[in-house]
């Protein structure tokens, strides 16, 4: 059950990475067409922000298992 929890968890994570890409594409096309207002460059860098964010969190959350294993002195190729 642990092996179909992983997948399940890498699969999340690569859906996260597309989704993020997703979000920079259309922020940068946001960007270009902004034509020097403001507000909507304002709102394609929060986007972008948001989407790197995403991804930070994503990577992160895929690490805690290596990092509690790693500070109790667990055998990390539990982890994989």
């Amino acid at each position: 059950i642990l092996d179909i929890i992983r997948k399940i968890a890498r699969y999340l994570l690569i859906l996260l990475v597309l989704l993020a890409i997703v979000f920079v594409i259309m922020a940068a096309f946001k960007y270009l067409t902004a034509s020097g207002d403001a507000a909507k460059i304002k709102e394609a860098n929060h986007q972008i922000l948001y989407a790197a964010v995403a991804v930070a969190v994503g990577l992160l959350a895929t690490s805690v298992p290596f990092l509690v294993q790693f500070f109790i002195g667990g055998d990390l190729q539990q982890c994989t």
